[in-house]
């Protein structure tokens, strides 16, 4: 005749698989943790090589640092009409925006339906001499100013010259540091300049850091 469990075994029993259980929702729970911070930190490095991917671009293909700071950093993408100084057609410039952690670039694009003339008489001449620190935080105000998000959670952004005078530097180093679920993680880089900057002598342009 079979015999039924009694009361303390079927306690051990329920507590032995209460046991199991819990061992294995722990495992559970530590191989999903680790699956999610494998794909946090490989989604944050898929971010820093875009990010740095993008500016260090926006730098060789530029002619010359206008200005740099903590904030800003003015190009001269080109000096596509040879007048020999910078049109706001031609300046391209970067800013972390400490307000939203962002980080945006600026640049100049004409309405199609304005006309040449129209153009040309919207294209503010600028000279070497100018503080385009300045010019950049005026600009952003500018009817045909755009601007383009590149990153977000952006908690530092530094740039460095290989020259005391902005316009004289032929490389840029920068370093960008973003946020994520880990804490903040930080990115560097670097790129020359397409033409290595302006002739000695030229202008002084915004300082550097």
């Amino acid at each position: 005749m079979k015999r039924g469990m009694t009361l303390i075994e079927l306690l051990l029993s329920l507590a032995v698989t209460g046991i199991i259980g819990v061992t294995v929702t722990a495992m559970l729970f530590g191989v999903t943790q680790g699956t999610a911070s494998r794909n946090d930190m490989r989604n944050l490095v898929v971010k820093h090589q875009a990010v740095l991917g993008r500016v260090g671009s926006a730098i060789r293909t530029s002619k010359t640092v206008l200005g740099s700071s903590s904030t800003y950093l003015v190009l001269w993408i080109a000096d596509s009409n040879g007048d020999a100084a910078p049109n706001l057609a031609e300046l391209r410039w970067m800013k972390r925006d400490t307000a939203t952690s962002e980080l945006k670039a600026y640049k100049v694009a004409f309405p199609t339906s304005m006309t040449q003339a129209q153009k040309d008489a919207a294209n503010t001449a600028y000279t070497l001499n100018d503080n385009f620190l300045t010019v950049a935080a005026a600009l952003e105000s500018n009817t045909y100013v755009v601007a383009e998000t590149w990153a977000t959670s952006v908690t530092a952004l530094a740039w460095s010259l290989n020259s005391g005078t902005a316009q004289q530097a032929t490389l840029v180093s920068f370093r960008v540091t973003l946020n994520c679920d880990a804490g903040d993680d930080m990115g560097m880089g670097a790129a020359c300049l397409r033409n290595n900057g302006v002739s000695a002598g030229s202008g002084a342009g915004g300082s550097t850091p």
